[in-house]
């Protein structure tokens, strides 16, 4: 049974220490485990211990999960993509959004067509594409291949690098950690007027296409050219 017209499905599924594999494809039902569920107002909720599961799920279905150490892997074109983890590994391959957030589990991200939040107090996350990012970190590293939106970064101790594909306003705050950002080929940045004079190193060519807003206490904020 599929969702009513013009509506996506919704998966919600919880695990503690069991993985939890989805992937979505094109079909228009929901499977776990090869049985078919039936959805309720167009959500499907499953819930398993310690037993992995697989789940079957139509292109663009949206995901609400959650687990304490259990590893998810998402495969195919998701929708929204919620995960709240305190050390399980996420690894995402492909969602319209991403919203992840964990204690010290890894994050890995393929491609997020619109914004990706990441909150992480020690894990590491890795991002490949996101059409946006907000990024926040006490002591984890966050790296981001091609960002084609706004950025949002936040560390206390740990690393941040992220490479712009795209016109964007950066927002980057640190204490003491580092952030790296890379400005993509034909693209100009400038520092906003409250950031001129910070702890900042700047060695790209000088435009409009990037905002670069930042504040550091001791930490060290560097602007290159790619």
């Amino acid at each position: 049974m599929s969702a009513p017209p013009g509506q996506p499905l919704i998966l919600r599924a919880s695990t503690e220490s069991a993985r939890l594999d989805v992937v979505a494809e094109d079909r228009a039902d929901i499977a776990v485990d090869g049985d078919i569920a039936v959805p309720s107002g167009g959500v499907v909720t499953v819930a398993t211990s310690s037993r992995a599961l697989v789940v079957r799920v139509p292109v663009g279905t949206e995901l609400v999960v959650g687990t304490t150490s259990g590893r998810v892997r998402v495969r195919g074109p998701a929708g929204a993509t919620k995960v709240a983890t305190e050390s399980g590994r996420v690894e995402i391959e492909q969602a319209e959004r991403v919203d992840v957030r964990t204690q010290s589990g890894r994050v890995d991200v393929g491609a997020c067509a619109q914004r990706c939040l990441v909150q992480t107090e020690s894990g590491r996350v890795t991002v490949q594409r996101a059409g946006g990012l907000a990024a926040h970190t006490r002591s984890g590293r966050v790296s981001v291949d091609a960002a084609h939106g706004d950025v949002e970064v936040r560390t206390t101790s740990g690393r941040v690098n992220v490479a712009l594909d795209a016109a964007a306003v950066v927002d980057a705050e640190t204490v003491s950690g580092r952030i790296d950002i890379t400005v993509g080929e034909g693209l100009g940045a400038r520092l906003d007027e409250a950031s001129e004079g910070r702890r900042i190193d700047i060695d790209a060519r000088a435009g409009d296409d990037c905002l670069i807003r930042t504040r550091a206490v001791s930490g060290r904020i560097r602007v290159r050219d790619r």
